[in-house]
């Protein structure tokens, strides 16, 4: 017939019949000592003792598995039996293996928010500021419109920048450091003026002729490799972006540490 091993004990006869019935849905043959006497007689049932819940040993295994799975505990008796042990150190390196992966992912998530972090504080501490940009570079003007009419500059040559390559940037602005700033001339030599920048805004002054033409408040934008300089009445274009230059070229982006030489 085979061995009855107790799998769990009840003190009522009515609180094993939903476990019962599982094991039995699952083709588990169940066994009650007394069953009957203490269906008959539940008063004496301090008498007669716990009511235990069996199984056949060669059934033991699924029906720990159920216990588990029912979040029942496991009977004291039952802690050696090799199948406990055995479904135990399963259970066990299940959770081992779950907490690893979860803790790997973990420690991904943690370092990869510390290096981002460590990159963002590293370019907002090095990026060059505006001021950095404008003084860096001599910018070759590209286009400049006054009152919505477009004029052509001509300084003269004595003027022009000559670039490495062979190529030239016959019209550029220059920003200097101690405030003086260079502008295209008309027919002229290059025009000496003042600049300050304030927040948002440059503010040219100081020109002897042109006032009109270039003195005034301008909002500027930069764009990669271009300057843009807007003004009531004129809008001035500008780019360091010229083939064949070996001028110092400050990119919007770069670090002031680096002192990149930038060519096309």
């Amino acid at each position: 017939m085979g061995i009855w091993i107790t799998i769990q004990t009840f003190e009522l006869p009515h609180e094993l019949f939903v476990l019962r019935g599982r094991l039995e849905s699952e083709g588990i043959q169940c066994n009650v000592p007394n069953e009957h006497t203490h269906q008959m007689q539940p008063y004496f049932a301090s008498a007669l003792g716990e009511v235990r819940l069996q199984v056949l040993e060669k059934d033991l295994e699924r029906a720990i598995e159920i216990l588990l799975e029912g979040g029942y505990k496991i009977e004291q008796e039952l802690e050696d039996n090799k199948f406990v042990k055995a479904i135990n150190n399963w259970n066990a390196k299940e959770i081992s293996i779950v907490e690893r992966k979860f803790s790997l992912k973990q420690v991904i998530i943690t370092i990869s928010i510390v290096i981002l972090i460590v990159i963002s504080s590293f370019y907002i501490m090095t990026r060059p500021s505006d001021y950095q940009k404008l003084i860096a570079n001599q910018w070759c003007v590209k286009e400049v419109l006054f009152k919505n009419e477009k004029l052509f500059p001509f300084t003269k040559t004595s003027d022009y920048i000559q670039i490495k390559g062979g190529a030239t940037c016959d019209e550029f602005i220059s920003f200097f450091e101690h405030g003086g700033m260079l502008l295209p001339g008309f027919k002229t030599r290059a025009l000496k003026a003042n600049w300050n920048l304030i927040e948002d805004s440059i503010i040219i002054s100081g020109l002897d002729t042109l006032t009109e033409t270039f003195g005034g408040t301008y909002h500027y934008k930069f764009n990669w490799d271009k300057l843009t300089l807007m003004s009531k009445s004129t809008i001035i274009i500008c780019s360091f972006k010229d083939e064949g230059t070996g001028n110092l070229r400050l990119l919007p982006g770069d670090s002031i540490l680096s002192k990149k030489v930038y060519k096309k």
